[in-house]
């Protein structure tokens, strides 16, 4: 479990009102399951979220049924990767089309985002494609992470590591 609050730092872009609204509205988090911190199952979905909201393209509802419809697959990738080596994990993408439509990577079907449907097939061949490499995304926001909680470490020891005689600078 990660903290909330060093989840939400990591979630630079992500305000705190719409982090507290999707885990509380969407998530259904109570605020003892907020200070107990966050699992990874809950982390991917909102670092995602962020990135929806980086784009700029679709609304709280929008977010949310996208987050929605591809939750289950977001939630298998922290299975298929637990037993891959960071250098050979498996690639993840969401994919926007034209700013109303996704997909995810194997997946045969489209979301159409204002209606909820699923497409067999896409209306016109997309002009702007916009893909989220969903491995990447978690990766970097575990890494942001754990470079935090290092440097906080190394604050609290002064910089001192008591297994060795020598500082840390």
């Amino acid at each position: 479990m990660t903290p909330t609050k060093t989840v939400l730092t990591a979630a630079k872009t992500l305000t705190h009102p719409r982090f507290e609204q999707f885990c509380r509205r969407f998530l259904h988090l109570t605020q003892d399951q907020l200070k107990q911190g966050l699992d990874d199952k809950t982390q991917i979905l909102i670092y995602l979220l962020e990135w929806l909201i980086h784009l700029g393209l679709f609304s709280d509802a929008d977010q949310e049924i996208i987050i929605s419809t591809y939750r289950e697959q977001l939630v298998k990738c922290l299975n298929v990767w637990k037993d891959e080596t960071k250098a050979a994990m498996t690639t993840f993408g969401l994919t926007v089309c034209d700013g109303k439509y996704v997909g995810w990577t194997g997946e045969e079907k489209f979301l159409e985002v204002s209606s909820g449907d699923k497409l067999e097939e896409l209306p016109r061949t997309p002009v702007t494609l916009v893909v989220c490499n969903v491995t990447e995304l978690f990766n970097r926001k575990k890494e942001y992470i754990l470079a935090m909680e290092q440097e906080n470490e190394r604050q609290h020891t002064h910089g001192i590591d008591p297994d060795s005689s020598t500082t840390n600078t």
